[in-house]
């Protein structure tokens, strides 16, 4: 089968993740990935990913046309709101097909201001106000017109609060009331002809950084609630592939519309959860191609958890050696799960795995294959307990095990790089 290219740009960005991940496993797809940082999550992806000058530098556009030549790329899928603005503005001189909506839209969703007035006779809208004077109750909030999220949100909560404003030039910022209450995102999907086919809303429990950590199901009354304020959206703007909108609700308990994006939302793996990747049909959508969707019933939660993801630039080897006790198999009995995707990740690199253990397990294939490990190991050394583990191992290898004392010695008798179960991350 051939395979459609896809560069993913920016790829360390959170919504640039959400997209490889619902895309590199599909087999119709070869995906790569681009940022313009030196030191950026990018460079941690199980994928290829290419460096880009910032869009701002003269010869972006030269460079990445370079970039998507060289490499054969059929597509790309901008993934952060300032640089989908940018892509939208340039699609005539990028050689390959930009996975974005009509650009009318994206035209219409840049600036805040102008497509919340659109929703001005709706119960759901915000009052906004043209100027700090003609405010008449507080709190109130500054939000960026051109931008996304929370981001440079100011909260002005009195009369008096606001004279530090007074004098200051605000016309970059669109004035509205404070909304209070609890917060949801309401992802969407439109087929080709801007028919809605997908809605589904999900309450963000906790917000960091202006994305949800902790996201569920909205009850039933939201969900409702939620696809009649879609079609509004969807009548007034015309929505092309994926969107989403979120609101808050105010003191009694309405709705109010905050702020939509026609793009892959970075917590939009709730959705992949139930069985509907967003992405991937965007593309399809984005094609002309038709769809079918099938979401599964079960309600979700969702959490995003700050893990630590470690590389180690220099470490090459031929052989893995391990050890099985304590190691391999946790102290609680169980497959230790990021040692076991740690060797399964050397196998997909051509490496050999080895197991070398003292264990004193009586029937030991039966003990291996019990926790279905067997077939993984292309060498099993049973050792003694008075054997000494560095005289099993080669050189141009790495040795994985629990205790301090025989990783010592191996790395003083061979000077080969050895790892502590905890020193791996995934």
């Amino acid at each position: 089968m051939k395979k459609n290219s896809i560069l993913v740009f920016p790829g360390g960005y959170e919504c640039g993740i959400e997209i490889i991940e619902s895309l590199k496993d599909k087999k119709d797809l070869k995906i790569f990935s681009a940022n313009s940082l030196k030191r950026d999550v990018a460079n941690f992806l199980d994928i290829k990913n290419f460096k880009l000058p910032n869009i701002r530098n003269k010869n972006f556009l030269s460079k990445l046309n370079k970039l998507l030549l060289k490499n054969r790329i059929k597509y790309i899928y901008p993934s952060h709101p300032e640089i989908i603005n940018f892509f939208n503005f340039n699609r005539k001189k990028i050689k390959a097909f930009v996975l974005l909506g009509a650009t009318k839209t994206l035209n219409i969703l840049e600036y805040k201001k102008k497509y919340l007035k659109l929703f001005n006779k709706e119960s759901f809208y915000i009052k906004q106000y043209s100027d700090l004077e003609n405010v008449d109750r507080y709190p109130i909030i500054l939000k960026l017109n051109k931008g996304y999220g929370s981001k440079n949100l100011i909260k002005i909560n009195s009369k008096i609060e606001s004279y530090i404003y007074k004098n200051k030039n605000l016309t970059k910022y669109i004035i509205q009331d404070f909304i209070p209450g609890k917060e949801y995102t309401v992802e969407c999907l439109s087929n080709h002809k801007g028919k809605l086919v997908y809605v589904n809303a999900r309450e963000r429990f906790k917000i960091r950084m202006g994305t949800s950590f902790y996201s569920f199901d909205a009850n039933r009354k939201i969900q409702k609630e939620s696809e009649k304020i879609s079609k509004i959206i969807s009548k007034k703007i015309k929505m092309i592939g994926v969107w989403f909108f979120q609101f808050k609700l105010d003191k009694k308990k309405q709705i109010k519309l905050l702020e939509i994006e026609n793009r892959v939302g970075g917590t939009m793996s709730f959705s992949r959860a139930k069985g509907v990747n967003l992405a991937y049909l965007n593309f399809l959508i984005l094609n002309n191609k038709k769809i079918k969707i099938s979401e599964n019933t079960q309600n979700v939660e969702l959490t995003k958890k700050l893990l630590p993801v470690i590389k180690y630039k220099n470490l090459k080897y031929k052989n893995l050696y391990i050890d099985l006790d304590d190691c391999l198999i946790s102290p609680e009995n169980k497959v230790n799960l990021k040692v076991i995707k740690f060797l399964y990740r050397a196998i997909n690199e051509n490496k050999k795995i080895i197991l070398l253990s003292k264990s004193n397990k009586k029937n030991k294939q039966l003990y291996l294959k019990k926790f279905k490990i067997f077939e993984i190991f292309d060498q099993i050394i049973w050792l003694k307990e008075n054997d000494k583990k560095y005289k099993y191992i080669k050189k141009n290898s790495i040795f994985i095990d629990d205790s301090f004392s025989q990783r010592e010695e191996v790395f003083k008798k061979l000077g080969v790089q050895t790892l502590d179960p905890e020193m791996i991350f995934n």
